[in-house]
């Protein structure tokens, strides 16, 4: 009941809100400086304030429950859990109660699968899901904006608010059907071309294995590249080391992923083994595996020089 007086009260300027959050936002949750919440004592809170903004993303409501939270807890070890996705009590109560409920059975599971996805992509998530979108979930959606929205056209959009998605996450951490949602949407994905986008799908599908091969295949300056620093190393991390290190391409990306966590000396002595090792045999794997090596020998020299 409250959607529509807060869509009035600015939710409709959540675009515009973005650049405001490490100011405004951060002033209203009673946060100075980003690493100081109540004192020194508590300067380890910072480390939290980027992804807490992050899924704040200007919602007033969010906002108030995530300050009210804070100053609950005092801005103690407690105020450093993460208050969205359900932790904090008031904010996963009003998610439920006031936006989740709301909907029917069709439309929430809808959502729930495409957080777990985590994706905005409908085509993503209707082939994941094996069924299309349903009409009357497009009323329910249109009742949520901006909260929830659908985008038109052949690469049709649906925006889950990202408080709303972690909330909805805790649902799946069960495992169950959910999780056969990954290997759909990773061969899905593949047969589009972006075998990168399908890895961490593969990783969460438990399908290791393949993830690994996939990375191999892809290598890691371009999984980079295309995943961003924090979700390629997020994915690495998955993947059993042992599976990394019998392919080349994926041997480098485990080291590109060391240097990334600073375990530059577990980096260097991996990359010895790999240097005394032979290449591949093969001339276009062993140019895109020397061109991966490069890219690797490249980021330690820049790590030596600072």
């Amino acid at each position: 009941a409250l959607l529509p007086l807060l869509d009035a009260l600015g939710l409709g300027l959540l675009d515009d809100l973005g650049g405001l959050l490490t100011g405004a936002c951060q002033r209203h949750l009673g946060i100075g400086d980003r690493g100081e919440f109540g004192g020194p004592q508590h300067r380890s809170v910072g480390e939290h304030l980027d992804a807490m903004l992050e899924s704040l993303a200007g919602w007033p409501v969010a906002v108030r429950l995530a300050r009210a939270a804070l100053q609950r807890h005092g801005g103690g070890s407690a105020a450093q859990q993460p208050l969205i996705g359900g932790t904090d009590g008031a904010l996963g109560r009003y998610i439920d109660e006031q936006i989740l409920d709301t909907l029917s059975a069709g439309a929430r599971s809808l959502l729930a699968d495409a957080a777990e996805l985590r994706t905005d992509s409908l085509p993503l998530t209707d082939a994941a899901r094996g069924c299309s979108l349903e009409v009357g979930a497009l009323a329910e959606f249109a009742a949520l904006r901006p909260l929830v929205s659908v985008g038109a056209g052949p690469d049709a959009t649906l925006t889950v608010h990202p408080a709303i998605a972690a909330r909805l996450r805790r649902w799946s951490t069960s495992g169950g059907s959910r999780r056969e949602l990954h290997p759909r949407a990773a061969a899905w994905l593949i047969g589009r071309g972006d075998a990168s986008g399908a890895v961490s799908h593969m990783v969460t599908a438990g399908e290791v294995g393949e993830a690994a091969e996939l990375i191999d295949r892809i290598g890691p300056t371009q999984l980079v590249a295309d995943l961003g620093i924090a979700r390629f190393d997020e994915v690495c991390s998955l993947v059993p080391p042992q599976a990394l290190a019998r392919l080349p391409r994926a041997r480098l990306a485990w080291i590109t992923h060391l240097l990334n966590r600073n375990r530059y000396e577990e980096a260097i002595a991996e990359l010895e083994r790999v240097r005394a090792e032979e290449r591949p045999t093969d001339p276009a794997a062993r140019s895109a595996f020397l061109r991966d090596l490069q890219e690797v020998e490249m980021n330690i020299r820049f790590m030596d020089d600072r």
